[in-house]
């Protein structure tokens, strides 16, 4: 994802994975404007990993937008385990789909 908005310094790329951690967004006095904990991309982060994925960021610098790429690999038939726990909801029956909806 890329955008155009305020960017990331040097210094926000090495901790803006990171829980609680905001960049210096200076509005009048220092004080965050845009509002939030620190919480999104981290948890980003989390979601993507789990998913044996990669996520990160780049930004040019200040007022000049930045880019994030996640990166999760593609599972094939072949390695989708066989003994997974059964699902406690029951299996869907065909019979009850609209066959006017589906052709």
């Amino acid at each position: 994802m890329q955008d155009d908005g305020i960017g990331l310094s040097k210094e926000e790329l090495t901790s803006v994975f990171d829980a609680f951690a905001q960049g210096e967004h200076s509005w009048p006095n220092g004080s965050h404007q845009f509002g939030g904990l620190g919480l999104g991309l981290a948890i980003s982060r989390m979601l993507v990993e789990m998913h044996s994925g990669e996520i990160s960021a780049s930004s040019p610098g200040r007022d000049a937008g930045a880019i994030f790429r996640v990166r999760i690999p593609l599972q094939s038939e072949n390695n989708i385990s066989t003994t997974a726990a059964p699902s406690s909801r029951p299996a869907v029956s065909t019979d009850s789909i609209c066959h006017r909806c589906t052709s």
